[in-house]
């Protein structure tokens, strides 16, 4: 009898990283009900992307860090999550920490607290997210378009920082296609300089 349950775990396990599957239906809304973000995508961003901090891989995405410069030490951290295969895509930013019913993690880009370091405003996205219809939830799936998405995280660097300042970010993400997924990262520490 004991057989049955581990059976079923096994499946649910197996179904968990199977990835969303279905086909793509473009939404054009936010799944929390806040139509504002697509809307405000680069509302706020200025139109380089800044210079290049660094680059980190893992669990087939390549993560890379600008910094963009704008006036009155107004800031822009970005990262650009680009999977390293033809057909994946990550999550929406604002899909639940755990994902649906456990499938799926956010894309997330975080600053931790510094000195330095203030008004750390909304993280926003470059691109729309639609929602991947899925056996595995009625509901579907909020994603980014496969390929890459950069997400923009605005704030203000004291006048009185010094030239260098050490900051440590947490990333979170999980590449997936239509059939599969990859492992996620979840609060990845990467120490960056900012200039």
């Amino acid at each position: 009898m004991k057989v049955v349950p581990l059976a079923i775990l096994t499946l649910a396990n197996a179904f968990a990283f199977q990835g969303c599957g279905g086909n793509s239906e473009p939404s054009g809304s936010d799944p929390s009900g806040d139509n504002s973000t697509s809307a405000s995508i680069t509302a706020l961003a200025p139109v380089s992307m800044g210079t290049i901090l660094s680059e980190v891989e893992d669990s087939g995405v390549k993560v890379t860090f600008f910094l963009a410069k704008g006036e009155n030490g107004k800031h822009w951290l970005r990262a650009t999550f680009s999977p390293l295969e033809i057909g994946y895509h990550v999550y929406s930013k604002d899909l639940p920490a755990d994902g649906i019913d456990g499938i799926g993690r956010p894309t997330l880009l975080e600053l931790s607290k510094h000195a330095a370091i203030s008004d750390v405003g909304k993280l926003t996205a470059d691109k729309k997210i639609h929602n991947l219809a899925s056996p595995l939830n009625a509901a579907g799936f909020p994603v980014y378009p496969d390929g890459p998405v950069t997400l923009s995280l605005p704030f203000t660097m004291k006048p009185d920082a010094n030239a260098l300042v050490e900051v440590t970010t947490k990333i979170t993400y999980m590449a997936c296609t239509k059939t599969s997924c990859n492992p996620p990262v979840e609060g990845k520490v990467v120490k960056l300089t900012l200039k």
